[in-house]
């Protein structure tokens, strides 16, 4: 358990490794003003997985409030299917906490969020594959035209 801790903790520092650092990029808030949003993009087990950071108790609750406009953005972005897209905030501070985003989607538009705050069984099993074995890919070479 500490030594999952100390993985934890490093990975969402400033020593984040360089594979995992997230790529920022400026999306539209639901009100259509601009929000830069720190995240990455992996693939694991054909499964996607957005990871977004957020370094405050504040930005989590903007993005939270924009999540829907957020991921409908991304998931365009991206041609990717969203049945098939794991969305996920790690939230820095003194601790860190991890949760996984749900909706209910009707074609790429996504409904009802729900934000559901990871177990430590889960964040341990994030960590032993889709962080470690998880192929990197950058959202920055992404057709992001259709966001910008």
């Amino acid at each position: 358990m500490k030594n999952f801790a100390q993985n934890a903790t490093a990975l969402i520092s400033k020593n984040i490794p360089e594979r995992l650092r997230p790529e920022t990029l400026s999306l539209e808030s639901r009100t259509g003003k601009k929000v830069d949003v720190s995240l990455k993009f992996l693939h694991y087990n054909d499964q996607y997985y957005v990871v977004l950071w957020s370094d405050c108790v504040c930005t989590t609750r903007q993005l939270e409030k924009s999540a829907e406009n957020i991921v409908h953005q991304v998931v365009e972005a991206l041609d990717i299917d969203p049945e098939k897209t794991t969305f996920l905030l790690i939230q820095e501070g003194n601790t860190f906490a991890f949760w996984r985003w749900r909706f209910q989607w009707v074609g790429n538009s996504p409904l009802h969020p729900v934000f559901k705050d990871l177990n430590i069984s889960a964040q341990k099993q994030l960590f032993k594959s889709v962080f470690t074995e998880g192929k990197v890919m950058s959202l920055l070479k992404a057709k992001l035209s259709r966001i910008r």
